[in-house]
């Protein structure tokens, strides 16, 4: 297989305009084209471009990945009246543009891109890092300093990512997995520091966790479903509703009894986060698959983007994110799983546009959620106790480390 690698630049105002050519124009003339493989367009940060390359301010760098059985297959598409027909449309939106090359994938020994400019691949630019400072905190109650220690640190473990979700600890292989959803990998990192690629392509796998068999359970975009590990296979939990495709899970939880319970918002769904792919479902739903499998149960579907879930430690109470409306929202659970309500908990918003994303829950019912400026943390009385300030805009947390008293957090470039 050849895999050809190409950046763009795009002005202000143009992105959207991009992104919709790549995927109305460009992406329906390879389809056309003997041997076309698929395609993958990713926006990418400014440190992941060569000097040369990104001299000229502008807004959007875009990555475009093109796969091809063959070399020879790959030249007749150049060739070709479709390539002739789609590539002015990619140049008249791109205020700059370079070919860095190909790689040859699916052989023993892979060829890396060959970049004039020198640019490593992207596990090379995922650095292990050992930095520590003091924990900086907002204090509003004064019990949050009986949930952190006085001498927390922060610790940047690693560096280099695109943007980075769905942290999970596994206790039996002493290893923390979470994944770069544009970046369609999936890693493992171990308490010697060492980050490691375990699943590529990851199908942009976004929230993870374990069964209470130990295996390892993903919302994957690309695919839009819910899988688990499988041994050497992945078994699909969720792909469908009444017929119609999910949207693109996001995160998932698991009940004492069984049951897995996720959100389907539509991000998934954008170029470079899974898509492009155009939505089934006319809404954006909160889901419960039962014990036994079979079709998943719609729980809620008022909501703008649903997205963090997370269950009371008595199971009597359910909490959901509405990322797009910045609060959580909270359930009544009665036995058998008759789900009322639906009112909001709480809001988790500022004068800012960073929005709430991920959130796990303690045994004491405090909620500890991504938003503005860091962690919030949130008491079971929708009180609000304090903040764990980031540098970074954080997509999703977890407990981790033989003690489970290291929390992990997945912060855009950074864990």
């Amino acid at each position: 297989m050849i895999k050809l690698q190409m950046f763009f630049k795009v002005s202000e105002g143009k992105s959207e305009d991009f992104e919709r050519m790549y995927s109305e124009v460009y992406v329906p003339a390879m389809r056309k084209q003997k041997g076309y493989l698929g395609s993958e367009l990713l926006r990418v940060f400014p440190e992941d471009i060569s000097k040369e390359i990104s001299a000229a301010p502008m807004d959007y760098k875009y990555q475009m990945e093109i796969a091809f059985e063959t070399e020879d297959l790959r030249r007749r598409w150049v060739d070709s009246p479709e390539h002739k027909a789609a590539w002015p449309a990619a140049e008249a939106l791109a205020s700059g543009y370079e070919w860095h090359g190909y790689d040859v994938a699916g052989l023993d020994q892979a060829v890396p891109f060959q970049s004039q400019f020198g640019i490593a691949d992207a596990e090379a630019r995922i650095k292990a890092v050992q930095s520590s400072e003091p924990v900086k905190l907002d204090i509003w109650n004064s019990r949050l300093k009986t949930l952190i220690s006085p001498n927390a640190t922060l610790d940047c473990l690693a560096k280099g990512f695109q943007f980075l979700e769905g942290p999970v600890w596994d206790n039996t292989r002493g290893c923390l997995f979470f994944s770069d959803v544009p970046g369609n990998t999936k890693y493992r990192y171990t308490l010697d520091g060492r980050v490691s690629v375990y699943r590529k392509p990851s199908d942009n796998s976004n929230g993870h966790i374990l069964d209470k068999q130990g295996r390892l359970v993903a919302c994957e975009h690309h695919t839009r479903r819910l899988t688990r590990e499988a041994g050497d296979d992945l078994e699909i939990i969720a792909s469908t509703y009444k017929g119609k495709k999910l949207n693109s899970p996001n995160d998932v939880i698991m009940a004492r009894d069984g049951s897995f319970l996720f959100t389907d918002p539509a991000y998934g769904l954008q170029p470079g986060l899974g898509g492009p792919a155009k939505a089934e479902l006319d809404f954006k739903g909160v889901y419960r698959v039962p014990p036994e499998g079979g079709e998943p149960i719609l729980i809620a579907d008022d909501f703008d983007a649903p997205n963090g879930i997370v269950l009371s430690p008595d199971e009597k109470r359910l909490f959901v994110t509405d990322s797009g409306k910045k609060h959580i929202r909270v359930f009544d659970i009665a036995p058998g799983w008759k789900i009322t309500g639906g009112k909001v908990f709480v809001e988790v918003k500022d004068e800012s546009n960073e929005i709430p994303d991920g959130m796990k829950i303690d045994v004491n019912g405090n909620i500890f959620t991504t938003g503005p400026k860091g962690i919030w943390i949130i008491n079971n009385k929708a009180k609000l106790i304090g903040r764990i300030q980031l540098p970074e805009v954080a997509a999703n947390l977890n407990w981790g480390g033989p003690d489970r008293n290291i929390l992990y957090i997945t912060a855009s470039t950074g864990l």
